[in-house]
């Protein structure tokens, strides 16, 4: 359920932003989830 609201948020965010500064967050948090699916499950179901 987190995973999908991430990547949408994620998705979305890149797609509309105006500047290369509003991917920089993005791609460190949609880079996270892909690398650390596991560990980021595990957090966001306590």
């Amino acid at each position: 359920m987190y995973k999908e609201i991430f990547s949408k948020y994620a998705e979305t965010t890149q797609n509309t932003a105006f500047c290369e500064l509003g991917y920089s967050p993005i791609s460190a948090v949609r880079s996270n989830i892909e690398n650390f699916r596991d560990e980021f499950i595990a957090i966001t179901q306590e």
